[in-house]
């Protein structure tokens, strides 16, 4: 009997302008290489790790180098120690790739099976020797060498973590709606200059007020200690006394403190350049977002949990905000849970803590801080207090996030850090320690416990508590997103509950609200069209919602229709309002009709 033929599936890889050819070059004249089409692919998914690796994580290839474990990619591409040596020191020998020479052992502590980091080691660093803009590759998959990667990965990734099989098979239901996605990108490319030019906006009016904010709020720079903690000083008009913030606004009343026998430089360096804006080229950009097209609609994503208390990584993640509006969960626009402020939120969770193991209570400033966070105010203070346009808003939070939450604690002052300590210094004060003090060198680990906690609540919490009850439902960092009005509320009681654990009380906030009334809309003509026809009439739907009559509809479905138009018209509709509705046509139809 012959031999049943095979479908030849195609795969694609995204490779610097000229890498193709090199990984050509470097396979065919080499007889190590003994089936050449094979070691080619293997080559070019090594080229497209570090280049997917470069776009994710910002980097800059003339400086950066991506890591790579070598017995771990060994194991994804099924080679050994030896043969994944060998690709490497090839590839450096021939210009494809360079390597910044460094490895670190790390130092470990075994628990039986759990493997304890007490210091982190780094595997050889790789780049490519000459970058340049981002070109798509399609070949022909040798082997189902494409699937055996995939399985490989997800062997050594996430198989054995807790919850992330159940998460991946979720993930598989995730689609991207590619109906309208040359307008997309067109957006995505239009948005991307406007935030270059909001950047830059930014970074004029920022260094404009710093040079009236030393002289209008009297900060000198001199700095006492207070507590073991740094903090800016103020000169009393009348005493000239030198007063710590923390003593003055908790007391009321200027303490005089011993002053520090050192000073510092200036606010800010008047001759430094800025940083120059990385601006990503087009091609990239576009060649970025078709790879996560091509992997999310085919059902290649693998979640990554680095450990057991980090984030969830896959490629909805990193994706575009203006691709989301386009995701689809089972067939179904998503909705989603989005919670104000929710960074400076998780963060008084470790504040409140520090506090609470600490005699004397929390202090009143560290209160008004939760207060502010859970009413979604918290960077409104500080934009009102020095005049920053709403455009200006991203731009504003994440500036904030890397000079005061990210930032090693150093004599140094900015602005920003100013304001804070000025509104809430008992947090600055938290904040300081959990970082370890000044000049420690593990300042990052207050990022690390934000993200951790974070990924407690959202992902261990209400993600997975809402898959274990049924529920289908993928987050994005702080968002969780379902499909339908049911399981929103479901998500939603969740995560008040998962907040209120610690105390918290969050403002929920509901995104893409309409996509509900377009989702129970197309339900209704689904439902009432059975078979070919209906099936028709949906894909029309959902290509334009924008219908006016629907071909056989009743008199009622079609009421029922025009009502749920006219309030998704009108913006955001409540929920009980659309209950009612949804419960009128349910008792019309369903009393002697086809239901």
């Amino acid at each position: 009997m012959p031999r049943k033929k095979t479908t030849q599936k195609l795969v694609q890889y995204y490779l610097p302008a000229g890498t193709k050819e090199k990984i050509d070059f470097i396979v065919n004249g080499s007889p190590f290489y003994k089936n050449k089409t094979v070691w080619q692919q293997k080559f070019y998914y090594l080229g497209d790790y570090i280049a997917t690796q470069n776009i994710n994580n910002e980097h800059d290839p003339d400086k950066d180098h991506v890591n790579i474990h070598q017995e771990t990619m060994a194991a994804v591409l099924g080679v050994n120690n030896k043969q994944i040596a060998t690709m490497l020191k090839d590839a450096v020998s021939e210009g494809l790739f360079k390597t910044d020479g460094i490895w670190k052992a790390a130092v470990i502590s075994r628990r039986g099976k759990e493997v304890i980091y007490i210091e982190e080691g780094k595997s050889y660093g790789y780049q490519f020797k000459e970058w340049s803009e981002l070109a798509e590759i399609s070949i022909t998959d040798v082997r189902g060498m494409n699937k055996k990667i995939i399985d490989n990965t997800w062997e050594k990734s996430g198989k054995y973590i807790s919850g992330l099989r159940e998460y991946r098979d979720v993930l598989s239901l995730i689609k991207i709606d590619e109906t309208r996605i040359n307008e997309t990108l067109s957006e995505i490319l239009s948005n991307k200059k406007k935030k270059k030019n909001q950047k830059e906006k930014y970074r004029e009016f920022i260094s404009e007020t710093e040079l009236h904010f030393e002289e209008r709020n009297k900060i000198k720079q001199q700095y006492i200690p207070f507590d073991g903690v740094i903090v800016p000083t103020e000169i009393s008009t009348n005493s000239k006394a030198v007063c710590s913030y923390l003593d003055s606004l908790q007391d009321g009343v200027f303490v005089p403190c011993q002053q520090c026998k050192f000073e510092i430089a200036t606010l800010h360096k008047r001759n430094r350049p800025a940083k120059e804006l990385y601006e990503e080229p087009v091609q990239t950009t576009i060649a970025r977002c078709r790879k996560a097209l091509y992997i999310i609609n085919n059902g290649y994503m693998i979640p990554a949990r680095p450990d057991k208390h980090s984030r969830v990584y896959c490629e909805v993640t990193n994706l575009n905000r203006e691709l989301r509006k386009s995701v689809k969960l089972n067939g179904k626009k998503i909705v989603g849970l989005d919670i104000a402020n929710s960074q400076p939120l998780i963060a008084s969770i470790l504040i409140r803590k520090y506090w609470l193991d600490k005699p004397g209570g929390i202090p009143d400033d560290v209160t008004q801080y939760q207060q502010d966070c859970e009413a979604g105010m918290f960077y409104n203070y500080f934009m009102a207090d020095i005049n920053l346009p709403e455009e200006l808003r991203s731009q504003f939070k994440e500036d904030f996030f890397s000079k005061v939450f990210f930032s090693m604690v150093i004599e140094k002052n900015n602005m920003l850090k100013d304001l804070f300590i000025r509104k809430y210094p008992s947090c600055w004060e938290a904040i300081c320690e959990i970082k370890g003090g000044l000049y420690s060198d593990d300042y990052n680990y207050f990022a690390k416990l934000l993200q951790a906690v974070e990924a407690n609540i959202i992902f261990d919490d209400v993600n997975m508590g809402l898959i274990r009850a049924g529920v289908k439902a993928f987050n994005i960092f702080d968002s969780i997103y379902v499909n339908n009005r049911h399981d929103l509320e479901v998500a939603k009681v969740l995560m008040v509950e998962a907040f209120n654990k610690f105390g918290v009380h969050p403002t929920i906030k509901t995104e893409y609200e309409k996509h509900l009334l377009d989702n129970e809309q197309l339900e209704v003509i689904k439902n009432a069209h059975s078979g070919v026809l209906g099936t028709q009439i949906q894909h029309e739907t959902e290509i334009v919602i924008e219908h006016k009559r629907v071909p056989e509809l009743t008199e009622e479905e079609q009421k029922y229709i025009d009502e749920l138009e006219a309030m998704r018209m009108k913006g955001e509709a409540r929920s009980k309002e659309q209950e009612l509705i949804r419960q009128s046509y349910l008792d019309r139809t369903v009393k002697g009709s086809r239901w």
